[in-house]
């Protein structure tokens, strides 16, 4: 594949992932306690399979260093926060101020009313 191709692929796979996150987290959210149960029971194992395929790769090195994130600038002197567990930190945190809004998903059945 050509750089290109690997960039069409990255962006595809990307879009994928992240449309079904949005669903599975529409469902949780916005679902009745049922299909929030049942989207829990299937997806949460997955997504936490993921997170811990993340942070695996994420540790430091000797110096302190994530050993991914720094690699190709070893000029920096002492620890440094690992910038992907960073953000993830942020984002949970964040959560709670800026929750997802309501919206409907094919996952989720027609509340009649």
């Amino acid at each position: 594949m050509t750089g290109a191709d690997d960039k069409m692929v990255f962006r595809v796979v990307r879009e994928d992932m992240l449309r079904e996150l949005l669903a599975i987290a529409d469902v949780a959210v916005n679902g009745n306690r049922d299909d929030a149960a049942e989207v829990a029971r299937r997806h949460l194992p997955r997504l936490i399979a993921g997170l811990k395929a993340v942070l695996a790769r994420h540790v430091p090195d000797e110096y302190g260093h994530c050993v991914v994130c720094v690699t190709g600038r070893r000029w920096r002197r002492g620890p440094r926060l690992c910038r992907v567990l960073t953000e993830f930190q942020l984002a949970v945190v964040n959560y709670d101020q800026q929750p997802l809004r309501p919206a409907r998903h094919r996952l989720c059945p027609k509340r009649s009313g």
